[in-house]
């Protein structure tokens, strides 16, 4: 049996927030119409867990990443935020066999600021004063119990900031 090497594609590109490199984000590609699951439903691309099952790297210093395709095909690619704020659209991309594809992908950005009443906390108590940004669409759920699963409520998975002496507080990089 004569055995032949495939064909490799390298599929690289940069990732970009306000025209700046993006280390240390999260880039994900998955084939286009493959089941999006994980576990039985539409997966929540803005959940800790589908990073640790779905195919990507990180970003490197220089925002860059790069990685090796057999198979022809469409792709979806996605870029997570590294600080988990949020996840980009997919981005299609079609892979021609054995070639060299580039994509440059420029992260939506937008920002929340405000101030909480930290006056009304006791003293002791402000220190511990945070903020929490939960997606409109968990509004109806409760976030510190997910049903039928005991270890992860779901303010693990939402962006915090701290209220300073002020109350104030920002959120960066959120999507559009």
């Amino acid at each position: 049996i004569r055995l032949r090497e495939p064909v490799l594609g390298v599929l690289r590109g940069r990732v970009l927030v306000r025209g700046e490199a993006l280390p240390g984000s999260i880039v994900v590609a998955t084939r286009v119409g493959d089941p999006q699951s994980v576990y039985g439903d539409e997966d929540d691309w803005d959940e800790d867990y589908i990073y640790n099952c779905a195919p990507g790297q990180l970003t490197d210093a220089e925002g860059t990443f790069r990685m090796l395709y057999r198979d022809a095909g469409a792709v979806h690619l996605r870029v997570r935020h590294p600080d988990g704020h949020a996840t980009s659209d997919p981005i299609e991309v079609l892979l021609p066999p054995g070639l060299d594809v580039v994509v440059d992908v420029a992260m939506p950005t937008a920002e929340i600021c405000g101030r909480f009443p930290i006056e009304t906390v006791a003293e002791q108590d402000r220190k511990n004063v945070k903020v929490t940004l939960f997606p409109l669409r968990k509004a109806s759920e409760d976030p510190f119990f997910v049903p039928g699963d005991w270890v992860s409520a779901i303010q693990w998975t939402c962006t915090t900031s701290d209220v300073g002496a002020s109350g104030e507080f920002h959120f960066d990089y959120l999507p559009r």
